[in-house]
């Protein structure tokens, strides 16, 4: 998973450097008129619950108009009354896509859109057994995007995923119960150019 991390941060930087690029040369442009037309804009978010969680989380955004297109990696430790499986010590890492639909183009406010992700789940059982396994998760998200200052933002957002090929896990003796269904409820915060 480091490999997806270190991938993502390169892929992020360049998106950043291209947006970067565009804006300025519209801002700079003589010969294009003043329009109600919105150019390029990028973002890049951290989850601040998922640094809690002994993991960590970035994900850059880059859109024109109402769209934004978002590449992500992440990992937490997921704690035991979320997942319900008493004595199992379970992590989550992977990476993702996400293309939201904002409701204006200026990205502030309500947004839906579809996501797309492998997630790696590493579990150790009470015995003290291992097992990982790595699915893809297709889903729904909506959310808000509150505006700070100065460019920074906060987005409180849950998505709504299903994970191919989910369910119950053997390890040792013991099974992990585990849902297709993931409910992710979470906050973002973030600094966006325009």
């Amino acid at each position: 998973m480091a490999q997806h991390f270190i991938g993502t941060f390169t892929l992020a930087a360049l998106c950043m450097t291209l947006a970067g690029r565009a804006h300025a040369t519209e801002a700079l442009s003589p010969s294009r008129a003043p329009s109600a037309e919105r150019g390029w804009s990028a973002d890049v978010e951290l989850d601040p619950i998922a640094y809690a969680a002994g993991g960590y989380s970035l994900h850059v955004g880059l859109g024109r108009g109402r769209l934004r297109f978002d590449l992500g990696a992440f990992a937490a430790n997921i704690p035991e009354w979320l997942h319900q499986n008493e004595g199992f010590d379970t992590r989550a890492d992977g990476f993702g896509v996400k293309l939201d639909v904002f409701l204006k183009e200026d990205w502030r406010g309500p947004f839906a859109g579809l996501e797309a992700g492998l997630l790696g789940t590493t579990l150790r059982s009470p015995d003290g057994l291992h097992d990982f396994d790595e699915r893809l998760q297709l889903g729904a998200r909506v959310g808000w995007r509150i505006p700070i200052a100065a460019g920074f933002y906060a987005t409180p957002w849950v998505g709504l995923d299903y994970a191919i090929g989910a369910g119950d896990r053997s390890v040792g003796d013991v099974v992990y119960e585990e849902s297709p269904w993931v409910l992710f409820p979470t906050l973002h915060v973030g600094y966006q150019t325009r």
